[in-house]
């Protein structure tokens, strides 16, 4: 590690002040040993940063710190940042005359700054930044220059995205590809593993309406690895490794909800009546709720690069008129031969009244987003744990 000095050149304890820092880098040809380099236009060779995950020997002043963050574009601008979580190690702010400071300025609170201003590469991140206002989106962090499909499959929130059987109990009894599994609830319901992931929403710009601030625009981040300035979606709460979503919409058979191909999706029920259907397969079986739309949303958005879905993949099924007095609703399992990936049916089946019927247009076959069908069309659909409450 180089040589640390304060500014009458003399060798310190371990703290460096903004002159020693500059010093230090001017005199330092080779930065190839140097784990955190940080840089903007407005920070050149003005800050390093030596980071090492054994020692505290990574200084800066506190009020420069604070002063170089400021100058970086909301936007990103200019600003080029080479920071990475793996070089990542403790960071010590210390006041003009070198001395600790009172800790007001953290690791945290520059990574959290630096991802504000779209200067920072976090770990194993893809994002979009979507501006409202006139309806445009960036590939952010690691998707730019991605499209979607095979190009997310390395990060474990998609790639290890898959089809499985789950028995009554939890237990998962065959994964998509296993000579077991099966699509007719023979072997358990047809099910989603999702793996957990972590998120970061970074308002940009707000508009004042009234009594609140609407978001006009932002960036989504989301990545498999917990790291700083990332909150764990909140459908993994307590830490959980992974959930179970159902990959069809949802039917009743023995009292019970399904999720199984072949069927026809249930309809005419209330909220209460499907969680209690839900429940009466075994512990821990629920409809789906918000935090589950909210995951599934967040995954779409930040694939499509967009987050008009019927756009990025097609409309679903959603040009059937209603039938009056009879279920017009899509037969499930059309899209089964996709498995894991995304697309759309070849052609869907609809029986009315005992009249079964194909369809194989746009419009009118069932679509699937990694495994789950039909994240939009067919039904409307209920979302569980939510009350809204109206004014009288």
């Amino acid at each position: 590690m180089p040589e640390v000095y304060e500014e009458t050149g003399q060798n310190t304890d371990g703290y460096m002040t903004q002159k020693a820092v500059t010093d230090a880098l001017a005199v330092k040809a080779d930065t190839s040993s140097l784990n955190v380099y940080v840089t903007t236009t407005a920070m050149d060779t003005a800050l390093a940063v030596k980071a090492n995950t054994s020692a505290l020997d990574a200084y800066a002043t506190k009020q420069y710190v604070e002063a170089q963050i400021a100058t970086i574009p909301s936007s990103g601008g200019n600003a080029t940042v080479n920071f990475n979580i793996n070089d990542a190690g403790h960071i010590v702010i210390v006041d003009d005359e070198g001395h600790a400071a009172a800790g007001t300025l953290t690791e945290d609170i520059i990574i959290n700054a630096l991802l504000d201003a779209n200067a920072y590469t976090a770990k194993d991140a893809v994002g979009l930044e979507m501006n409202y206002a006139d309806k445009s989106f960036t590939r952010i962090q690691e998707a730019v220059n991605k499209t979607m499909g095979s190009d997310f499959d390395t990060y474990p929130m998609y790639g290890g995205r898959v089809k499985c059987n789950v028995a009554d109990d939890g237990t998962i009894n065959a994964f998509y590809g296993d000579n077991n599994y099966t699509e007719d609830g023979s072997n358990g319901q047809v099910m989603i593993y999702q793996p957990k992931f972590y998120y970061r929403r970074i308002p940009h710009t707000t508009e004042d309406m009234g009594s609140s601030k609407v978001i006009r625009h932002e960036s989504l981040i989301i990545t498999a690895t917990a790291q700083p300035g990332f909150k764990l979606a909140p459908i993994f709460a307590g830490n959980l490794d992974y959930v179970l979503l159902p990959a069809y919409d949802g039917s009743l058979a023995n009292n019970k909800l399904c999720s199984v191909a072949g069927a026809t999706p249930m309809t005419n029920v209330t909220v209460a009546q499907a969680e209690a259907y839900a429940n009466a397969r075994g512990t821990g079986w629920h409809i789906m709720n918000m935090a589950a739309e909210s995951a599934n949303q967040m995954l779409e958005i930040v694939e499509f690069g967009m987050m008009n879905g019927q756009t990025a993949l097609e409309q679903g099924i959603t040009y059937n008129p209603s039938g009056s007095g009879a279920n017009c609703l899509f037969i499930t399992g059309s899209t089964a031969s996709l498995g894991n990936g995304t697309g759309h049916a070849t052609s869907t089946q609809v029986n009315i009244n005992g009249n079964l019927t194909s369809h194989s247009d746009e419009g009118y076959r069932a679509i699937t987003y990694r495994g789950l069908e039909n994240p939009w069309g067919n039904l409307w659909q209920m979302i569980g744990g939510i009350t809204i409450k109206g004014m009288n």
